[in-house]
């Protein structure tokens, strides 16, 4: 269908073929976008988007979005499915921006009560030698709150590592910056691939979450 996911995955739908009615699904695919998010799909989620197919005339069961239609149908009934479908899939990147945002609201607050809530900013901008302005983050200030000593980047989940691996490694050449400290903190409470964690070495100190409060110590004396 000339539908596309938040992936950039295109939409798919089935026809079954049962005589007289067909019936016309998606697979699952829909989905199936969510969990390759690693987000999976909650029950309250599923409460939601079987209230939400009703729209377009479909059910919502076992993942799978559906109907039954008689033949002369099935046109308008691929149609509906396909955009019931995408509806689904659309959660992906609804759900991924929630848990991005939600992670760095966590290291934020992990930050003001280990350093203080006058030495914590978030959202600055930071230019790199480039020329190209980034959003830190977190941006850490020294003890006297007079200047920047420490860039953060929030980690949440292995597909979001490309975007602070390019900053860090456009600001670690501004010559005006060298001094201040780059912290990846990533959520080692998920599964890794030493690759990523390895390509945030390159360019930063890296921090599991979970141990962080112990680690701000060391990294930044």
């Amino acid at each position: 269908m000339p539908l596309i996911y938040p992936s950039g995955n295109g939409v798919t739908v089935v026809v079954v073929d049962e005589g007289d009615t067909c019936l016309i699904h998606d697979a699952g695919f829909g989905a199936m976008e969510i969990e390759l998010a690693g987000i999976g799909v909650s029950e309250k989620m599923r409460v939601q988007l079987a209230r939400r197919a009703m729209i377009f005339g479909c059910e919502f069961t076992q993942n799978r979005m559906w109907l039954r239609c008689s033949k002369a149908k099935a046109a308008i009934g691929v149609v509906m499915v396909a955009n019931a479908s995408k509806l689904v899939g659309d959660q992906s990147a609804d759900q991924k921006t929630i848990v991005t945002t939600d992670f760095k609201k966590e290291v934020a607050h992990l930050m003001r009560v280990t350093l203080g809530e006058d030495r914590v900013r978030v959202d600055d901008g930071v230019l790199g030698d480039s020329g190209i302005e980034y959003k830190m983050k977190i941006v850490l200030l020294n003890e006297h709150k007079t200047a920047p000593q420490a860039f953060v980047e929030t980690v949440s989940e292995q597909k979001a590592v490309n975007a602070p691996f390019r900053a860090f490694y456009d600001i670690q050449k501004n010559e005006n910056l060298r001094d201040v400290r780059r912290l990846s903190v990533y959520d080692d409470r998920h599964q890794w691939r030493s690759g990523d964690i390895i390509l945030l070495q390159d360019v930063s100190a890296i921090i599991p979450f979970t141990t962080a409060q112990a680690h701000l110590d060391r990294v930044l004396n």
